[in-house]
């Protein structure tokens, strides 16, 4: 994928190609030890124009969370909305980043609690040397969140039996985690107008 092709939905765009963060409250139903939602560091991957974060910290998330996506085109659009998010006293609420995560996060181990992976994986196997890169992304999220309690959120449209393949290495799921829960969450119906 080019990063010309990554850009072309948001040039002159700005409507939110929205989803919904009540569903990351599952996090605290299945992770004994998760961290209390004014603490938590998130990481939302694949932000795109969205308004996740934002959603969030109105859910009470008002720990640090930082949006990554390829866009520079919609990372200045975004970092321009949300200026208001940047710093509460010295500390950064939100914050913008873009970064190819083919070529690692631009973070130190155990940075995050949770990371919400949007349509990233998705994508990442739509692209040529699929398998590498995602086994690479797996590694990368485990290296940056925190030991013991972090929790990657994997929002996907493909199968589960189609995904945790890849969270596996060398058929061993626990060398990355310590549990997989899957949780199929029903679309929304859309109302259609006559």
């Amino acid at each position: 994928m080019t990063l010309e092709f990554l850009n072309s939905p948001y040039k002159g765009m700005c409507t939110p190609q929205n989803r919904s963060s009540e569903d990351v409250a599952l996090v605290e139903t299945y992770v004994p030890s998760f961290p209390r939602r004014e603490q938590c560091r998130v990481l939302i991957l694949g932000s795109g124009n969205s308004p996740f974060g934002e959603d969030m910290m109105n859910d009470g998330w008002t720990g640090e969370i930082i949006n990554v996506d390829f866009s520079p085109v919609v990372i200045d659009q975004m970092q321009r909305k949300y200026k208001k998010y940047e710093k509460e006293g010295n500390q950064m609420r939100m914050e913008f980043l873009c970064a190819d995560i083919n070529d690692g996060l631009p973070f130190s181990e155990n940075s995050f609690d949770l990371i919400i992976c949007k349509g990233v994986f998705d994508s990442i196997l739509c692209s040529s040397g699929s398998v590498n890169h995602i086994k690479k992304f797996v590694a990368e999220c485990d290296r940056v969140l925190a030991s013991g309690h972090g929790c990657l959120f994997l929002v996907t449209h493909g199968s589960p039996d189609n995904r945790v393949v890849f969270l596996e290495h060398e058929n061993d799921p626990t060398y990355f985690w310590e549990g997989i829960w899957i949780e199929r969450i029903p679309k929304r119906n859309k109302t259609v107008s006559q």
